[in-house]
């Protein structure tokens, strides 16, 4: 795929709490560690397809035509047309002026976090996890619907991504 722009940034830290104590209050506290991943990226590419059957076309694809300027008329969402759909025709009896993957969907952002707690007990090491993928639970939109014909032409119906998942584990080091 082409992303334009893509950023990411892992993160690793674990809690300096209590590492060299017995206590109480540090059997509690020590061993903890948090991770992350921060993505930031540009939205995927897309091509909106034409359909002209007099040009007798054996293979490739048939393009649509830009009529207007391209402009971004509102936000991602259901309801909400992303592209203004007054700018694109059907080319007619010829080959359309728009290229493959000349558009491009929505700026997404994610990030995914977990925490761990350590178990040491001699040689051996039990871990227990917490793991979430998109733990702001941000909806992140996928590509506009490319069929001019359709009535949510230009409109964004689909996610690009899941919503918010956590699991739980356990890992047993030996």
């Amino acid at each position: 795929y082409d992303r334009t722009h893509n950023f990411q940034m892992g993160f690793v830290y674990e809690l300096p709490f209590a590492k060299d104590s017995s206590n109480p209050v540090a059997m509690v506290v020590k061993n903890w560690q948090v991770n992350g991943i921060f993505s930031a990226f540009s939205g995927l590419p897309f091509t909106i397809a034409g359909n002209n059957t007099a040009l007798n076309q054996r293979a490739g694809q048939q393009t649509i035509d830009l009529v207007g300027p391209l402009r971004r008329v509102g936000d991602p969402g259901p309801d909400e047309v992303y592209y203004d759909p007054t700018a694109f025709a059907e080319p007619g009896a010829k080959w359309g002026n728009t290229e493959r993957n000349q558009f491009r969907g929505p700026f997404n952002w994610n990030l995914d976090a977990s925490v761990f707690r350590t178990f040491p007990f001699g040689r051996y090491r039990a871990e227990f996890r917490v793991e979430s993928t998109n733990i702001m639970n941000h909806t992140q939109w996928g590509n506009p619907i490319t069929g001019l014909t359709n009535v949510n032409f230009m409109k964004i119906r689909s996610l690009s991504r899941d919503p918010r998942r956590i699991q739980l584990g356990v890992r047993f080091q030996f």
